[in-house]
């Protein structure tokens, strides 16, 4: 026993630290699994482990380069796989990793302290607060393995310290295994942290001048060594990624948004990183960041920690103090990078414009330097309570037991043990249904793959949230989904968030889903109805379900777990438009259902070389084709763009007639990765680039030989503006979305119901629109129409600016009106026009919550410019160098209108109708057919009378009903269907109104109203009702909320003998509330009205729609082209098609071909027009199948058998130049984009064995062959006993210095060196406040040359930030700012005071160097 106590007495302080560091973590939420790192790693960390070392991946995203996945070879993977082994629970094992990070971390602050001969006091606290630093919260919730390199940093230093001091192998070689266990997953992090031993090397031979400087080059280049040749196998990985994998970087988190957050007090405080401070509808993605942020008592704590390091950098003496100033100078820098990132300091804006290349933006996450500035101030707070346990022992104690106290309850996560995030974890068993279908899958396996829908943000399941889908992690089988960070190829890429923008958007044909599952090889096409839908606004279940239903080809549905209501809640109830226009009648899905797809395409295929199908477009055109179905499968699919710029490849596949189709996609545009659903930009003008940087737009390079060409833009879809000037932009819409109805032409369309809308939620001053007359034009007058809806700011001042003359114009709520404001100044001559919003009648604010509304311009006239027109020109590229040649193939022009889904009222339709420019070079004649459907935006009367529901005897208007729901107008009282409604807006209720008027006069003996009262309604309590225009009096209604749904009728004691107009107007209303997704405001729920019963009037049932042959929905070339519509119109209100077919074939001259669908009297909408010009082309034959030999995912062989002609032989993986395919020994050359996003190459009719491999794999195994040589040699060196020190070591503890004397120390020379270098170096660094860095270089000079001055820049450090935290706890308590993504930006003006901190310390680093402190 007393060997046991003694033990425990010598080890108390580790034994502390142990239970501080896994205790709170094993008793966070037990049973739960954080969604940590990757959700396959918890399901299946041996199959995780197995393909580590496999660089492809087969069987996610169409086949993809993996993402840092061989870095799970060590040592996350298998620290997994042994506690799956052992039989431990997922959650289990997940605690004990994070434990093992905090302690490791505090371990190695003890380890480095003791390197530097500490011990006793202050040693403890110090390794407390770098274990339990907030820099942890950052990371440990979401990527816990980027806390590996912190962990790893005071090893690192504390090896590093070694190696100099004793020379040899031996600490070198630990060195490496630390960069081995902690670098192979993230190598930002290392590299950031790796700086830290850098900077000792520079210390302790460039400034302290203790070591020569050959000990330090041998010391860093055997640790430069080991640590290289250890790394080489996850190096290779990240050097395969670079050269052939879609650059992930662009298309995750941006640098701004980076930037935004990385503020100078938020870094030194450990924290500052984008993620830490996000939500979203279900709140904080880290818990802990809401009392980080409003809670005053923590940031008290938190920044008086850091205050304190500050105070003890003044006050204490110790030999390595100012190598953790420097660290920590460094740390804060590199973390703040170029925040703010508007207005960075000069080398911040060397950064940003460093961060727009891949390398650069691979660096992009600067806060995760931090550990260098936690690590400092951790042992600058030890190095001040051991300085205090010395100088006076007894309150020295009580101060350190306090800070001890302060360092704990400053992570309050830990603590409270609450380290597993609410909205980030699921339970330990999965669903049972999920497993049932994973196991249904793969007894379903025949080669194809599952494909699940909808696509989502993240995986949020009701159940939990995994952040990534679990399905891969259960089947062995090939999975498909959309997710917010695109994978596998460019143009696998665009294909797959082709068909999921339009599902998420609400505009999505069903004739497009089977040929599109076919192409992917899909044979299952899997509905996950368990998602929390209104966490990212996905599809909601029932319509999804009722949709896939629908397609006849499809399987029948095989359901997994019991139908049961997936009820949005309580954080967001999503009780909306789309909501309350599902039909109550149709059934819930299954949590999980699959549908089975016919015929799907084999993975490994042969398709025929001669029968080829031609579709001039991209991804999105392969889904409109299939919307038109002339996507023909049987037909070896090619893209026109890879055909206009290969002369061989055209010439080989348009030797024969085959048939083309012309799309208008692969547009010219932006598109932002940030969301789902409206993230492409507008179709920008040829040859024309953004005005401004985006860092969101990043574009996928899908036809990368085109983008090299000089005519590259003939391969794309371009707008064409006509009639008046070119219009371009800033920006538009959001700083979030893109909202292609806010586009800039719309300034000067003439139609003052569409505007150019911009900083919607963001700062408007600075934004322009550009206005190109192509030649010089001289303007005297603007006329200027702001937007005609409601608007809480508008524009009140402009600049025209042309070369380097302006003028500036005054703007007044004449604006605001539908005439207009005119305004005359002195006559401006230019050809290009800048239209500069210069001020608002709001002022400029630091951050903009959702709801400040956008400002811009519904029209604006430069003197007596016309209107100018957009139209949308096809890609010449293709039909241009077909010639005459076009005339022999079949020709298929397909045009699809750009929509919105019009029960989503925050957006207008971005095109009311089409204007399309297709060049054709020769004369054809064309069939016209297409779809339409009735425009939702039309008056609900007009609908009425084209269905001929009522004629011109009976009109029923409204002042509104729900928005895109042609069910729910207001005649919906009149047909005698008590389960249909007319449903009002939502918003206001009082004053919503509705009138019926009769040809016919009809007496009124009362007015009787089936009123739908509910937990979903608002409920009418007064109706004003008004008869031929004199009011008859105001009724109560008697009626009150309710939690059950029921109808209640209610009489309106209204008579009159004769009357023709009946006016019903909510005059009083008990509102039902809800929460609007967009802007979180609270809005009144509409009322419902099942009938009304007056004067005997009635609606008719809608008769088959056939308007027969009509003039003014089409034409071509300005001359009307008769179409006859027809259809079922019920389906028709529920907003499905109508079909559209020209009355006679159309003959069409040769040119640019103007087709214009705009302007049309009817209430249609025409969504797709297909002009089909057929000629004979051979059918395709029938090709043989083939039974490939997979050896792994980056290998297999296949044997073709013989044939009448060549062939291609198809690997329907994403398209990538890794793969190499040999016939019988011989190169086949590189793979050639077919079938729209796969890999073909042409064998020949004799056939053979064909070998596939994915060749960049041999450089992954041959790196980790090396790498696992060089750890068995390095083990070897690790375990050699090290030389003897060299030189005398030093013991000294931290101390409190004495009062400076008085006197001079330094020559002016030195205060000049001094003065000029730190001068510069602050001039560099401030974002503002240039004076400040004459202010930095006086301190400077004054503390090289003056005694008395040696500790005043880190006492005035101290003393600043001790103001800074001050002033943002203040402004905290009177503004109470949200907590969330801008939070850190709410504090802008105090990052400058920040930087000066770090300043300050960068200036006592100097002049401790070279004015030591004296004895």
């Amino acid at each position: 026993m007393s060997r046991l106590l003694a033990w425990l007495q010598r080890h108390r302080l580790v034994l502390a630290i142990a239970a501080l560091t896994y205790i709170p973590v094993i008793f966070s939420s037990p049973g739960d699994v954080g969604a940590d790192t990757k959700t396959y790693l918890y399901l299946d960390p041996g199959g995780v482990l197995s393909d580590a070392r496999l660089l492809w991946n087969s069987d996610v995203a169409l086949g993809t380069v993996t993402h840092q996945n061989v870095g799970y070879l060590w040592p996350m993977g298998p620290f997994y796989w042994v506690f799956e082994t052992l039989g431990s629970p997922d959650w289990f094992a997940q605690r004990i990793w994070l434990g093992s990070l905090l302690f490791a971390a505090a371990m190695g602050v003890r380890f480095l302290l003791r390197v530097f001969d500490w011990s006793g006091p202050g040693l403890g606290v110090a390794m407390a607060a770098y274990g339990l630093s907030p820099y942890l919260l950052d990371y440990s919730a979401r990527i816990s393995a980027v806390l590996l390199p912190w962990a790893g940093l005071p090893w690192m230093i504390g090896l590093t310290v070694l190696a100099v001091r004793h020379g040899g192998w031996r600490h070198p070689a630990r060195f490496a295994l630390v960069v081995l266990t902690v670098g192979s997953v993230n190598a930002t992090s290392l590299l950031l942290v790796g700086l830290a031993p850098v900077l000792w090397l520079f210390h302790v031979t460039v400034v302290e001048r203790s070591v020569p400087w050959r000990r330090s080059v041998a010391a860093a280049l055997r640790i430069g060594f080991g640590s290289v040749v250890v790394s080489v196998w996850w190096v290779a990985g990240l050097v395969i990624q670079g050269r052939y994998s879609l650059p992930v970087t662009r298309y995750t988190e941006t640098y701004e948004v980076v930037a935004d957050a990385s503020t100078a007090p938020e870094i030194l405080r450990g924290l500052g990183y984008w993620f830490f401070y996000g939500n979203d509808k279900f709140g904080a993605w880290i818990r802990p960041s809401v009392e980080y942020t409003q809670g005053v008592w923590l940031l008290f704590l938190t920044f008086g920690l850091v205050v304190l390091a500050l105070i003890s950098a003044t006050a204490v003496r110790w030999r390595h103090r100012s190598f953790f100033l420097g660290l920590l100078v460094l740390g804060a820098l590199i973390g703040i990078g170029s925040h703010p990132f508007e207005d960075p300091s000069l080398l911040g804006r060397l950064f940003k414009d460093f961060t727009r290349s891949d390398a650069g933006l691979a660096l992009r996450s600067t806060p995760r330097a931090a550990p260098m500035v936690v690590l400092a101030t951790s042992v600058l707070i030890g190095c001040v309570t051991a300085a205090a346990q010395e100088r006076v022992p007894r309150l020295g104690k009580a101060f350190t037991l306090l800070t001890l106290a302060a360092i704990i309850l400053a992570n309050p996560a830990m603590w409270r043990v609450r380290m597993i995030e609410e909205h980030l974890h699921r339970s330990e068993n999965l669903p049972t249904y999920w497993l049932e279908a994973a196991a249904a899958f793969d007894d379903g396996d025949d080669g194809s793959r599952i494909w699940e829908l909808p696509g989502s943000d993240f995986a949020s399941y009701r159940w939990g949230n995994t952040v990534d889908p679990i399905t891969p992690g259960l089947i062995e089988r090939g999975y498909v989904a959309r997710e917010l960070v695109p994978f596998g190829s460019a143009e696998s890429a665009d294909l797959l968030t082709a068909f999921d923008r339009r599902l998420q958007e609400g505009s999505l044909e069903t004739a497009s889903v089977v040929p599109i599952a076919r192409l992917m090889s899909v044979g299952d096409l899997v509905h996950r109805a368990d998602l929390t839908y209104e966490r990212f606004r996905t599809p909601r279940p029932v319509p999804l379900a009722a949709f896939l239903d629908s397609i006849p080809s499809l399987g029948a549905p095989i359901g997994f777990g019991e139908p049961t209501p997936n009820v949005a809640g309580p954080e967001q109830t999503l009780l909306d438009e789309i909501e309350l226009s599902i039909d109550p009648s149709l059934p819930h899905p299954a949590p999980v259902t699959s549908y089975a797809v016919p015929d799907p395409l084999d993975v490994v295929r042969l398709r025929s070389s001669d029968a080829v199908l031609i579709v001039v477009g991209d991804g999105e055109g392969l889904v409109d084709a299939a919307a038109a179905g002339v996507l023909d499968l049987d037909r070896t699919v090619v893209f026109g763009a890879d055909l206009a710029i290969s002369d061989d490849l055209r010439e080989q596949l348009t030797q024969s007639p085959t048939e083309i189709v012309i799309t208008d996609s692969n547009r010219r545009r932006a598109r932002l990765w940030g969301t789902l659903r409206e993230n492409v930009g507008i179709t920008e003008i040829a040859g024309t680039e953004p005005l401004l940087f985006n860092p969101g737009d990043n574009r996928l390079p899908i036809f990368p030989s085109a983008a090299t060409a000089p005519d590259v833009d003939d391969t794309r879809t371009v707008a064409v503006h006509l009639g008046g000037p070119t219009v371009t932009a800033s920006r538009f819409g959001n700083p979030v979305t893109y909202a292609l109805d806010d586009r800039p032409v719309q300034a000067i369309d003439g139609d003052l119901s569409t505007a150019w809308n911009v900083a919607a939620f963001a700062e408007a001053r600075g934004e322009f629109l550009r206005y190109d007359f192509g030649t010089p034009t001289t303007i005297e007058t603007i006329h200027a129409v702001q937007p005609l809806v409601e608007a809480n700011r508008h524009i009140t001042q402009v600049e025209i600016h042309t070369g380097d003359q302006h003028r500036v114009v005054d703007l007044t709520s004449l604006s605001w009106s539908p005439n207009g404001e005119t305004v005359t100044f002195e006559p401006l001559t230019g050809s290009v026009f800048d239209i500069i919003i210069t001020d608002l009648d709001v002022p400029a604010l630091a951050t903009y919550p959702v709801g400040i509304s956008a400002v811009g311009f519904a029209e604006l006239s430069l003197g007596e410019s016309g209107p100018t027109s957009e139209w949308i020109r096809t890609p010449r590229a293709l039909v241009d160098r077909l010639d005459d040649e076009l005339d022999q193939h079949g020709l298929t022009v397909v045009l699809t209108r750009e929509r919105s889904n019009p029960q989503e009222p925050v957006r207008q339709t971005p095109e009311a109708g089409m204007r399309r420019i297709v060049p054709l070079p020769l004369d054809r004649t064309f069939t016209v057919s297409g779809t339409v459907r009735l425009d939702p935006d039309a008056p609900a009367e007009q609908l009425d009378a084209f269905l001929r529901r009522t004629d011109a005897s009976l009109v029923v208007t409204s002042t509104g009903s729900l928005e895109g729901n042609l069910l729910a107008v207001p005649s919906a009282m009149l047909d005698g269907d008590p389960t249909t409604r007319f449903i009002g807006r939502f918003d206001d209720q009082v004053g919503q109104a509705w009138r019926v008027r009769s040809n016919t006069p009809f007496a009124v003996d009362g007015v009787e109203l089936d009123v739908v009262v509910g937990p979903r309604q608002s409920v009418p309590t007064e109706f004003l009702v008004t008869v031929d225009d004199v009011e008859a009096g105001r009724f109560p209604t008697g009626l009150s909320a309710s939690d059950t749904e029921r109808v209640e009728t209610i009489v309106l004691p209204v008579n009159a003998e004769s009357a023709t107009t009946v006016r019903i107007e909510v005059a009083a209303s008990t509102d039902t509330l809800t929460r609007d997704w967009y802007s979180n405001a609270f809005i009144s729920m509409p009322f419902a009205i099942a009938e009304m019963r007056v004067g005997g009037l009635g609606v008719a049932s809608a008769g088959r729609v056939d308007t027969g042959c009509v003039d003014g929905l089409v034409r071509i070339d300005g001359l009307a082209v008769p179409v006859r519509i027809s259809g079922d119109p019920d389906a028709a209100r529920r907003g499905e098609a109508l079909k559209l077919i020209a009355c006679d074939a159309v003959p069409v001259s040769a040119g640019d071909v103007r087709i214009d669908t705009t302007g049309s009297s009817l209430p249609l909408t025409i969504d797709q027009l297909v002009l089909r010009s057929e000629r004979p082309v051979s059918e395709p034959p029938t090709m043989p199948a083939l039974f490939p030999d997979w050896e792994s995912d980056v290998r297999l062989t296949v044997d073709i058998p013989t044939g009448d002609a060549g062939r291609w032989l198809v690997l329907g993986q994403s398209h990538n130049r890794g793969w190499a395919a040999n016939l019988d020994g011989v190169s086949l050359g590189p793979p050639t984009l077919v079938d729209g996003f796969a890999n073909g190459w042409v064998v020949p009719a004799s056939g053979g064995t064909v070998e596939l491999v994915w060749a960049p794999q041999k450089l992954v195994d041959r790196a980790l062959v090396l790498s696992a040589i060089a750890v068995l040699v390095i083990l070897v060196l690790a375990a050699r006993p090290a030389p003897l020190p060299v030189g005398r070591i030093t013991a000294a503890m931290p101390t409190f210095i004495e009062p400076p004397r008085r006197g001079t120390r330094r020559s002016r020379r030195s205060a000049v060196v001094a003065a000029v270098g730190t001068g510069l170096f602050a001039l560099v660094n401030l974002p503002s406040w240039p004076v400040a860095a004459l202010a930095l270089a006086g301190v400077a000079a004054f503390g090289v040359t003056r005694r008395e001055g040696a500790r005043l820049p880190a006492a005035l450090a101290a003393g600043l930030f001790a103001i800074t935290s001050l002033l943002i706890m203040i402004e905290q308590v009177l503004e109470r700012h949200p907590p969330d993504f801008v939070w850190p930006k709410q504090f802008a003006e105090f990052h400058v005071l920040g930087v000066l901190t770090i300043l300050l310390l960068a200036v006592e680093y100097v002049r401790s160097a070279m004015a030591p402190d004296e004895s």
